[in-house]
C-alpha cells in the first residue's frame, strides 16, 4: 500500500476523509529510523526505442518463477544506505538526465561520487 498515493486521492476525491487522516513516520527502534522505498511495479515508456526489449523484460519479470528475483542489493538498511534514500541521491541523477539533459555517464559519475562520500563519513 503506498500511503502518499491513498493521501493524494483523498485530496481529490474525499476532503473530509483526507483532514483525519494522518501520515506518520516508521517509528524509531533501538537502531533509530530507517526510511525504505519498495518499488511492485514495472513499466515501460510507449516510445522507448527498444519496444521489444522493454516488453520482454516486463514479461520477464512477470512470470511467477521470477517473482523472487533480486533487483536490487538484499543487505540490511544502514544509516549511509537511509541517507542515500532521503537525499535522493538516485532520483536526482535519472533528473539530470531526463529532465536536464545531461549525459548519462556524468549524471553517473556525479550520483558514484556522492554516494562514495555518504558511505566514506559513515566508515569514519
Amino acid at each position: 500500500m503506498n500511503p502518499s498515493s491513498i493521501y493524494a486521492y483523498l485530496d481529490s476525491n474525499d476532503k473530509d476523509l483526507q483532514k483525519v487522516t494522518g501520515l506518520f513516520p516508521v517509528p524509531a527502534g533501538p537502531k533509530g529510523t530507517v526510511n525504505q522505498i519498495d518499488t511492485w511495479s514495472y513499466g515501460a515508456f510507449k516510445k522507448n526505442p527498444y519496444p521489444d526489449l522493454a516488453r520482454g523484460l516486463i514479461e520477464y519479470f512477470m512470470q511467477p518463477s521470477n517473482y523472487d528475483v533480486p533487483v536490487s542489493y538484499a543487505g540490511a538498511p544502514t544509516p549511509a544506505a537511509g541517507e542515500v534514500l532521503n537525499t535522493h541521491v538516485i532520483p536526482k541523477m535519472i533528473q539530470r538526465v531526463l529532465v536536464e539533459n545531461w549525459e548519462p555517464a556524468k549524471a553517473l559519475e556525479e550520483c558514484d561520487k556522492r554516494i562514495v562520500e555518504i558511505y566514506a563519513r559513515y566508515k569514519a
